[in-house]
């Protein structure tokens, strides 16, 4: 008799820093807001606590967002 064994399946975990970044473009209601978040947003790329698709998912809300208010 065979017996199915069931491997664990890969999550892809989103990070906080991600989920709050999105969550401050939203109520961002500024031009410079928006450039300080995306400083934020690339910092936290930089020291590995969101990943690279993460940080292009926020720069792209970021800019669209601050096109916004030009």
């Amino acid at each position: 008799m065979s017996k199915i064994i069931q491997f664990p399946t890969k999550e892809q975990t989103i990070s906080n820093g991600y989920k709050n970044l999105v969550a401050l473009f939203e109520v961002c209601s500024s031009k410079e807001g928006c450039d300080f978040y995306l400083s934020i947003a690339e910092d936290l790329f930089n020291t590995g606590k969101i990943t690279e698709s993460e940080f292009y998912t926020l720069r792209r809300i970021g800019r669209q967002k601050r096109l916004k208010f030009a």
